[in-house]
């Protein structure tokens, strides 16, 4: 009973426990405390410490519970035994061996003694299919097909959907139901043509969530949901910044009659997609902000944090990749500190490059990108070169440009750092590439990428030109 996923649960409903009194009888545990907690989305949340004495617990209260998995945790060794809770059962006792792994049984609740006497009957019927695998397996090695025992592994698979239908027929509205339901495959057509693979797909994309109510309040205090979500939303939508928004909205559509769950999911995908460092991602974080935020849905956000994420969506929403870079002035990094306006470079690419005289990966990135520099600049590419030190810090800038052998680039500063009030540059070295019309056509690339990326791009831009012809 070493994990989370392997145990028990009981009891169900949409409505908030109250009062209840659970007694809990540990076999062979000497400890004078257990630990009460459920599950939250990816989260195991602590509820209270229960004291006892000889292995015996009384768990009571008036605190709210609201209905899902719950566990009961050994703070020895961390070994675990789940249960659930519905708004119906509020006295049952539970008694576990801990010696005896799975040895857990209920009286009092309908939904766990079910659930438990469910789990006894897979322990029974595992270590016979694992025996007949072994001798299909054995069949195999020899090229024979051993039909008698694949029979006999289907019986007991039958048998298995059986109990478990017969569990959700009988206790529909429980947490056992919900639990064994989790776990049913998507029943998918047998498709034809060329285009049966990516049909496989779509079908199984748009079943994905049969099983597993994403309006059902009760799914966020269980084990299953969160890695639903996660799975579908990495696994089975391409991670392109497009589809992701898509997916996202799906899944915030259906979870919206639970609040809670949609509350919590709106701001795990928020913060899910403002750190993670890959290009275009930015694109999922304003959307969200513009969709969600921005027109007041999160209504317990305080409005001075709503205006710093708007404010945050904007700059990010100014380099959005396919979206024209702001019309930036900075200043040469020499002693005339004459203006340089972005958009008047004329060069069919220009590279834009945010860097620093004591940033690190700076120093590191350099080299790379005054090498591909040298190899460029005569294939229509101009790099400007923009140090993000303000005020008094400009100076050790001009005397890094030498060091560093940049002196082909169009090196600039701004002292007042004003393209920061459109622009949002958290890190350095920040890379853009942009077209002739000075459109963003990738960001955020590694320096040692410059080389391989540029080729690419001239070329994809050569075969547009050509069609149009």
């Amino acid at each position: 009973m070493k994990s989370l996923y392997t145990l028990l649960f009981a009891l169900i409903g949409f409505s908030v426990i109250g009062q209840h009194d659970i007694n809990i009888e540990l076999k062979n545990y000497e400890g004078d405390t257990v630990i009460i907690g459920n599950y939250y989305a990816d989260k195991q949340m602590v509820r209270d410490t229960v004291s006892g004495n000889k292995g015996k617990f009384e768990y009571e209260g008036n605190d709210t519970l609201k209905p899902g998995v719950y566990f009961v945790l050994l703070p020895e060794d961390n070994n675990f035994m789940q249960f659930f809770l519905n708004g119906k059962d509020h006295e049952f006792d539970m008694t576990w061996d801990i010696k005896k792994g799975g040895d857990v049984s209920f009286k009092g609740s309908k939904d766990n003694e079910a659930f438990s006497k469910y789990m006894k009957f897979i322990a029974e019927k595992r270590p016979i299919a694992d025996e007949i695998r072994a001798r299909i397996s054995a069949a195999d090695t020899t090229g024979v097909k051993d039909e008698s025992a694949e029979k006999e592994l289907k019986k007991i698979d039958d048998d298995v959907k059986a109990k478990q239908k017969e569990i959700v027929a009988d206790l529909p509205e429980s947490v056992s139901a919900r639990f064994i339901k989790s776990s049913f495959q998507v029943d998918i057509p047998e498709f034809e043509g060329e285009d049966a693979r990516f049909k496989t797909y779509r079908f199984y994309k748009q079943h994905y969530f049969d099983h597993i109510e994403l309006g059902d309040q009760v799914n966020l205090r269980t084990p299953y949901l969160h890695q639903r979500v996660d799975y579908y939303l990495e696994k089975l939508t391409p991670q392109d910044p497009d589809s992701i928004k898509v997916s996202i909205d799906y899944l915030l559509g259906e979870m919206e009659p639970a609040k809670e769950t949609w509350k919590y999911y709106l701001s795990y995908f928020l913060n899910k997609y403002a750190k993670l460092k890959i290009v275009g991602y930015d694109a999922v974080y304003v959307h969200l902000i513009d969709k969600y935020y921005a027109t007041g849905k999160a209504d317990w956000v305080s409005e001075e944090n709503l205006t710093k994420m708007k404010d945050q969506a904007d700059k990010f929403r100014n380099i959005l990749i396919g979206e024209k870079f702001p019309d930036i002035t900075t200043y040469k990094a020499d002693s005339l500190k004459t203006p340089v306006r972005l958009w008047d470079i004329d060069s069919d690419y220009t590279i834009v490059l945010f860097w620093a005289h004591d940033c690190g990966h700076c120093t590191k990135s350099m080299p790379a990108i005054v090498e591909f520099y040298d190899e460029y600049e005569s294939k229509g590419v101009t790099l400007l070169s923009i140090c993000t030190k303000g005020s008094k810090k400009t100076k050790p800038c001009q005397e890094a440009i030498p060091k560093k052998k940049m002196d082909k680039f169009i090196n600039t500063f701004d002292e007042y750092q004003r393209y920061r009030r459109i622009v949002a540059i958290p890190s350095t070295p920040k890379i853009f590439i942009l077209d002739k019309d000075k459109n963003i056509l990738i960001k955020d690339i590694p320096a040692k990428d410059l080389k391989s990326i540029m080729p690419e791009i001239i070329r994809i831009d050569k075969e547009k030109k050509i069609e149009k012809m």
